[in-house]
């Protein structure tokens, strides 16, 4: 009975797993949701928001160019709230948000022009309209607010800024590609070598 099992049971781990198809597939089905937990980690943001957190990191890596040397300047809502907006020529707008409170950081968010294209005709046409309007010869408006000297990436997902404000003062933004949120914000010198 040593060598031959009359009771025809497997031998090896491998063959009960061929007894149990339901737990292969279950194994199999956990894969990407496993991927998502461990994106979500990496990247420090809640599972259900990895898909807009790596869609905002491609936004600021796509425009990153668009943000050198341009100048905008915040609107203060009645609520005390400085809302900013820069639009790049590929048609994505930049937004930050400053809100009132000091210990509230603020955010800049990216709004895709094609992603809002694509969900109604009538946002389809004032798409086309900017984009017919972006072929026209560009004419430059200096603003005050805040101007972009320079930036570089210290880290994946993360873009260090230098801004020069309407003061003549310059600081250093560390802002979190995924999130968007200013992780720091340090004075610098106005030099254009970040």
């Amino acid at each position: 009975m040593a060598n031959g099992d009359s009771s025809g049971a497997p031998r090896k781990w491998w063959q009960r797993l061929f007894m149990y198809p339901t737990l292969i597939t279950a194994l199999i089905g956990s894969i990407p949701t496993a991927q998502r937990f461990y994106q979500s980690w990496q990247i420090q943001v809640p599972t259900s928001e990895v898909d807009h957190a790596v869609a905002q990191d491609d936004f600021w890596r796509r425009n990153l160019d668009c943000l050198a040397g341009k100048s905008y300047e915040p609107v203060t809502t009645s609520g005390d709230v400085r809302i900013s907006a820069l639009v790049c020529p590929s048609g994505d707008v930049l937004v930050r948000v400053k809100p009132p409170d000091p210990k509230t950081g603020e955010v800049a968010k990216w709004i895709g022009l094609k992603e809002f294209v694509g969900r109604s005709r009538g946002a389809w046409l004032f798409g086309s309209e900017a984009m017919a309007a972006e072929a026209q010869p560009k004419t430059v408006v200096a603003q005050a607010g805040r101007t972009v000297i320079c930036q570089r990436w210290i880290a994946n997902g993360l873009l260090r800024m230098r801004v020069r404000y309407d003061t003549g003062q310059c600081a250093d933004e560390d802002i979190n590609t995924y999130t968007g949120v200013v992780v720091k914000t340090v004075p610098a010198p106005c030099d254009t070598t970040c």
